[in-house]
């Protein structure tokens, strides 16, 4: 058995978390085999700088990812990424196993189709593009095309038998058992979300003040207007600082008129990372303002972020996030809404709210190295598909 980890999407530091942290699991789960990883140029260097220990056990391989972040852009990249899937199915041999780090839906069908003559054993691992399942979601042009696609797959086509789709977390598999035909669902498996923490160097408190930030794109799907109403509720209280650290596609003039302090240039353009690692250091709080019904089928980086720099969540509660909490234990609150938001923060600025959370237990059960058996479980069940293939043809 030879695995080839297929990446035809990514480039720089697009998903470079959980790219390399998959990548890390394959290697830890196998650490006798060779593994062959295809990607972009600049996408590789980001993935090796998180996990250097492991070059040894890679074969690296550069395909054509193209870059740039308009919609045009972003079209041209899926239909090349398409393209490229069907060529690596095409062009691959009996027995190796075919991991497919990202879910492109304009290749699906396709590979799907083939697969049923070239019968390879094939992994796709699913990311935000499962919530497109989900109905009645505001979407532009392009995510509109990407969800009729997704749904038009999942929701209507009978599935090659060998090809198995990785979700990340426990409640995603379980909130997917409720939109998929059964037949459909025992494709899935799922793998909790891994992280390479590093090291970091966290600040706690700043005396009086309770600083609390929303990481990460600000926007209106993210939970953007109940930030928004926070910083109205919270705007008379001196000792409370809000901050948003990220790019800011939405709200920007409440934001100012609310006193929230903004990243460079008022959040208008991409944070640096020594900006991010500096501002995300000096919060107390982190605010995950999602929705409640959000998350139910794609895992949040934004609270692995959390995790790595040791800062607590206030949370809207969602399916995710509590089972996170039950597979964890506690590292921050969950509320129901932004009243109960409110309240809380009241509470800890008061003191009459303060727990310890124990985010060095949590960075060690959920590095790649403490979970790397469920990946191997789903590879070794493809693998013993594969010998009992090999007898058969004997």
């Amino acid at each position: 058995m030879t695995i080839r980890y297929i990446d035809t999407f990514s480039v720089y530091s697009f998903h470079q978390q959980i790219n390399a942290s998959l990548l890390k699991m394959i290697i830890c789960s196998f650490p006798d085999e060779r593994v062959t990883y295809f990607s972009s140029k600049s996408n590789k260097k980001a993935v090796f700088e998180l996990i250097p220990e492991e070059l040894e056990s890679i074969e690296w391989c550069r395909t054509v990812v193209l870059g740039g972040n308009s919609p045009y852009a972003l079209l041209l990249r899926y239909f090349l990424s398409a393209v490229l899937n069907v060529m690596f199915l095409l062009f691959s041999k009996p027995g190796q196993v075919l991991v497919f780090n990202n879910n492109n839906p304009f290749s699906l069908r396709i590979v799907n189709f083939c697969n049923r003559f070239l019968k390879r054993k094939v992994i796709i691992v699913c990311h935000g593009e499962m919530e497109m399942l989900l109905p009645n979601r505001q979407r532009g042009k392009l995510t509109t095309v990407l969800a009729r696609l997704i749904r038009g797959f999942f929701l209507t086509q009978k599935i090659d038998d060998n090809l198995i789709f990785i979700v990340l977390g426990e409640s995603i598999l379980e909130n997917l058992n409720g939109f998929l035909a059964r037949d459909t669902f025992r494709h899935f498996r799922k793998v909790d979300h891994p992280y390479i923490y590093g090291k970091n160097d966290a600040v706690d408190a700043h005396g009086d003040q309770l600083h609390l930030g929303f990481v990460g794109c600000f926007s209106y799907e993210k939970g953007g207007a109940t930030f928004l109403e926070l910083t109205r509720e919270l705007k008379d209280y001196k000792k409370i600082v809000l901050s948003v650290i990220g790019e800011v596609s939405y709200g920007l003039k409440e934001l100012m008129e609310g006193g929230a302090e903004l990243s460079n240039e008022h959040g208008l353009k991409f944070v640096p990372a020594d900006e991010y690692a500096s501002r995300i250091r000096q919060l107390d709080y982190i605010l995950l303002l999602y929705p409640a019904d959000s998350y139910k089928l794609t895992a949040s980086g934004a609270v692995m972020e959390a995790i790595k720099w040791g800062k607590p969540i206030i949370a809207i509660r969602n399916d995710y996030f509590e089972g996170l909490f039950q597979k964890y234990g506690d590292f921050g609150y969950l509320v129901n809404n932004e009243s109960e938001a409110v309240n809380l923060i009241l509470s800890m600025l008061s003191g009459r709210e303060k727990r310890n959370f124990d985010f060095a237990a949590i960075r060690k059960q959920s590095s790649p190295e403490a979970i790397s058996f469920q990946m191997k479980n789903v590879i070794e069940d493809i693998k013993n598909e594969l010998k009992d293939e090999e007898n058969i043809a004997k």
